[in-house]
């Protein structure tokens, strides 16, 4: 909870900072259309509470999806202690396989570089890419969600045999 997920998806769709904190219940929808070597892509986002008591209405969310973003706070080191539960939470209702990526947000207001060496290691032990955003300043948001985009689609079988090209951007 207050990590920036909701701030995230709100940057990459309307590009406007919102300094308002309102708590997402349930889950938020966002989407976003990109276009990668002219091949067009609609990403449907399913921004879920981080908050435990809710982690059950994520469930019909989960399951099928194409990717998923586990995102802490680089300010806050028990962030990525909640990392644990919620992929268990995701695994859980989720049994076919999926990109993974972690994000550490708010690299504008960290001062402890520990926190980002932790989120690291956390995402290295799981399999999943790691990075660093800040919405404050849109800092690598975009980048993130089209290398989550080409992710997507390298593991599509509706893009099979397309040339997807992966030039690594300084996010991932």
């Amino acid at each position: 909870m207050g990590v920036g997920k909701t701030t995230l998806c709100n940057m990459l769709v309307t590009k406007e900072f919102n300094t308002t904190y309102q708590v997402t219940v349930g889950v938020g929808y966002f989407e976003f259309g990109m276009e990668i070597n002219g091949h067009k892509i609609e990403l449907q986002i399913w921004d879920t509470a981080g908050m435990e008591r809710h982690s059950n209405l994520g469930s019909i969310y989960y399951r099928g999806a194409s990717a998923v973003v586990m995102v802490y706070d680089l300010t806050d080191p028990k962030t990525i202690e909640g990392l644990d539960f919620w992929l268990d939470t995701f695994l859980n209702h989720n049994t076919s396989s999926c990109y993974g990526i972690v994000v550490g947000n708010k690299c504008d207001l960290a001062t402890d570089n520990m926190v980002r060496h932790r989120g690291m290691v956390w995402a290295e032990k799981h399999g999943f890419d790691h990075v660093i955003t800040t919405s404050k300043d849109f800092e690598n948001v975009f980048d993130l969600f089209n290398h989550i985009s080409i992710q997507i689609m390298k593991n599509s079988p509706a893009y099979s045999g397309i040339e997807i090209e992966t030039q690594k951007k300084r996010c991932c």
